[in-house]
């Protein structure tokens, strides 16, 4: 008897670690074994269905938790929401993702330029299901960076929805903004100014900082030849600044931002140094002269504003030249060149000089000239 029972009980231990799914189509399933093909059957059941196949199966919680996942891939969010129910499992991960998958499914009724918005309302509406959910701010991440490559770009209406779910803190747009440009900077620098100026300002010094950490890393564990290193160091100063062109004016830790940017040729000097010693002894550390980074004209209703950022003798320097609209066009074209160079030597000896309003000697142009470094 005792024999007996002790059999029974073998055999029953023994089909719980090896417990079979059988599929409706007669395929058959070791569930410790449950892997893609598996899966897929497993997640064409119905929820019910599903508890009875893993019930009792040392791997319920593993197989219920993929099941959830694949029901989310199918957009079927009323069998994963009885599944998840009739379980009692708990996922915080699963539950998010499933959230996520449900704002995705909401937006599907709208079109592309109407996508952002009902994003946002989603979000505003259900702060709870947005609260700390990677996969659904992710997504609308990517719709911010649609529209923001989008003909018309972002909406002066969506930035102020988006603005409002930030100082509501359902959203954190100085991060959301932060990750879209760290990975794609030369399509992404507009998204900035959906930020406040401090905010801005800080989220871009975080950038540069992330810039010239980077950097820093490559020249530690992969710079090989001088040369090459220093010229890779010179055209990425130059690349990043390009990037950040229109920010550079910025005081990161009571630095420019450009001061920052120049602080890769600093770390460059000091690893070449090392790393280099007897070249760098003969050679000391060749730079690049760059000049206009960004060389724009603007047409206001009483003025003709020409702003110049310009680089030289390792020095980086901001030239605005206002003019009204009764100047000469080569009259105005010699004297912004004279009055840029004369600004330039003398912010050489006068690091915070400011030029204003100097004035041509025709009584018909009057001319201001701003220059800062």
């Amino acid at each position: 008897m005792k024999k007996h029972l002790l059999f029974l009980f073998t055999l029953c231990t023994l089909s719980t670690q090896a417990k079979i799914y059988y599929a409706p189509d007669g395929s058959q399933y070791e569930l410790s074994k449950c892997q893609k093909e598996c899966m897929e059957k497993l997640a064409q059941e119905m929820p019910t269905r599903v508890l009875q196949i893993v019930e009792g199966s040392r791997y319920r919680d593993f197989l219920l938790r993929q099941t959830l996942s694949k029901y989310l891939e199918k957009e079927n969010i009323n069998y994963f929401d009885k599944l998840y129910k009739d379980s009692a499992y708990k996922d915080s991960w699963v539950l998010k993702k499933r959230h996520a998958t449900e704002m995705s499914i909401s937006l599907k009724d709208f079109s592309e330029d109407q996508k952002l918005t009902a994003a946002i309302d989603y979000i505003k509406n259900n702060p709870d299901k947005a609260k700390e959910n990677y996969n659904l701010i992710t997504e609308l991440g990517q719709l911010v960076a649609a529209k923001n490559k989008s003909e018309y770009g972002i909406s002066s209406s969506e930035k102020e929805l988006l603005n409002e779910l930030d100082k509501q803190n359902k959203i954190n747009l100085s991060e959301l903004i932060q990750d879209l440009t760290y990975y794609d900077t030369t399509k992404m620098n507009g998204l900035y100014d959906l930020l406040s100026f401090e905010k801005k300002q800080n989220v871009i010094c975080q950038h540069i900082d992330e810039e010239v950490a980077s950097f820093s890393e490559y020249m530690t564990e992969d710079c090989r030849e001088y040369d090459e290193c220093v010229q890779l160091t010179e055209s990425s100063i130059s690349s990043i600044k390009e990037n950040f062109k229109e920010y550079l004016t910025y005081t990161c830790d009571g630095s420019s931002l450009s001061d920052n940017i120049d602080n890769i040729r600093e770390h460059a000097k000091e690893t070449l140094s090392y790393m280099f010693p007897d070249i760098v002894a003969k050679q000391g550390y060749k730079t690049m002269m760059d000049e206009c980074y960004d060389c724009g004209i603007t047409k206001t209703e009483d003025y003709i504003i020409d702003i110049r950022i310009v680089k030289e003798a390792n020095k980086f320097f901001k030239v605005t030249k206002r003019w009204t609209q009764g100047c000469d066009e080569l009259e105005r074209e010699s004297l912004f060149y004279n009055m840029e160079k004369r600004a330039l030597r003398k912010l050489r000896k006068h690091p915070n000089l400011k030029i204003n309003d100097a004035q041509t000697k025709s009584s018909t142009c009057r001319v201001r000239l701003d220059a800062n470094n």
